[in-house]
């Protein structure tokens, strides 16, 4: 789906800011006016409220100059396009505005439908030659990588944009070994349910890279990753010949390829040697399996401790290591989300749905998961059925 633009107009001259907004074919250059203002501050005030790509100002207003008006949105965005408006004895003032990083500037006394298509032409280009690939040229790049060895630099260029863009400070990056390529899509399939399913379970992963025979990698906010895990967890148990790892809390600007070649390594090596270290050790891959077949019991940390051959406390320490969150918050989650597939999937009543997921109380399983939530059971039956209706 194209990008559509969003651009606002700045003039204190009402005539001028009409005329752009009614003659100029934005929908032609996928823009769109989203607001006007006469004056430097209030410009300001909307750039803040809507984030615009593309401000057009006049250089000569009150409260507000145009100049100033450029300064601050460069400051806050380096990227947003900047157009001045003027008259010829603007050109010292135009200079400064071209100075400051203007894509230019157009002549009030000259200025038709033609020249402003020509400098909204070259904007375009300018978006086109800066944007992010799209998800289909990151894929193909990195089946050149894979098989080729080349665009190791331009797809670390390409994560970083997109950590960039989402303003998150450190990743957490997956590598799923030995998935085929049917795997893969199921995989995308269930990354795109899993996220949206409830509040507990909303996970958003920046970015994936995928390509028939290489590894499958997911690189996530670290904030994100603890809710992949389980998810991870499930596509390991369905395949035992899969081999996945997950690095250390990355910064934003790490060599990403030079961590996946890291992990392709290791997982051939443990292959070719028939030894495994997968990201979650045997003790705790059991005890996640035990939670998953008896979510309708109650289940206490220190006896499940007891029977995978640890202490409580090193269970418990070991647990969020290696997971990214508590025992008892990923039990929560688990129910949470057998729970919500129960409601969608079934017809079975709320406080049957309760004791499968342990909890024979109708009130407290309500409440319970209101609070994950927000909605209370029957509310989040009926709105995933309406949702699903309507598409």
């Amino acid at each position: 789906m194209t990008k559509i633009r969003k651009v606002i107009i700045a003039d204190d001259e009402r005539l001028v800011r009409v005329g752009l907004m009614h003659t100029v074919d934005w929908e032609r250059w996928n823009m769109e006016v989203v607001g006007n203002a006469p004056n430097g501050e209030m410009a300001w005030e909307l750039y803040e409220q809507l984030r615009p790509d593309l401000v057009i100002t006049d250089i000569v207003m009150p409260r507000m100059d145009g100049i100033q008006l450029a300064a601050k949105i460069k400051a806050a965005n380096p990227e947003a396009k900047i157009l001045f408006l003027s008259c010829h004895s603007d050109f010292a003032y135009a200079q400064q505005g071209m100075e400051l990083g203007a894509s230019g500037y157009l002549l009030k006394t000259a200025m038709d439908s033609e020249t402003v298509d020509r400098y909204l032409m070259k904007i375009t280009e300018e978006w086109n030659r800066t944007s992010t690939p799209s998800v289909d040229d990151t894929n193909a790049m990195y089946r050149t990588w894979y098989t080729e060895g080349r665009n190791s630099e331009q797809l670390n260029q390409t994560i970083g944009q997109h950590i960039d863009r989402l303003s998150a400070e450190g990743v957490i990056l997956f590598g799923l070994f030995g998935l085929h390529e049917e795997s893969q899509q199921l995989l995308l399939q269930k990354l795109e349910e899993y996220g949206g399913t409830d509040h507990a379970c909303d996970i958003t992963p920046i970015f994936h890279l995928h390509a028939e025979g290489a590894p499958f990698v997911i690189i996530a906010p670290s904030s994100d990753a603890e809710r992949l895990t389980p998810l991870l967890l499930d596509c390991s148990n369905a395949n035992k010949a899969v081999i996945w790892k997950k690095t250390d809390r990355l910064p934003s600007r790490s060599d990403f390829m030079e961590e996946i070649s890291r992990m392709m390594k290791t997982a051939e090596l443990e292959r070719q040697y028939e030894y495994r270290t997968d990201a979650v050790s045997a003790p705790i891959m059991k005890a996640v399996i035990y939670i998953d077949e008896h979510l309708d019991e109650p289940i206490v940390s220190s006896q499940l401790a007891e029977s995978i051959g640890l202490s409580r406390s090193h269970f418990s320490t070991l647990f969020k290591k290696e997971l990214g969150v508590s025992f008892l918050e990923f039990l929560h989650r688990r129910r949470l989300r057998k729970a919500s597939e129960l409601l969608v999937q079934t017809d079975w009543r709320i406080n049957l749905i309760g004791e499968k997921v342990g909890m024979e109380d109708n009130k407290h399983f309500s409440k319970w998961f209101k609070g994950y939530t927000g909605m209370t059971p029957s509310e989040f039956r009926e709105n995933k059925r309406a949702t699903k209706s309507n598409k």
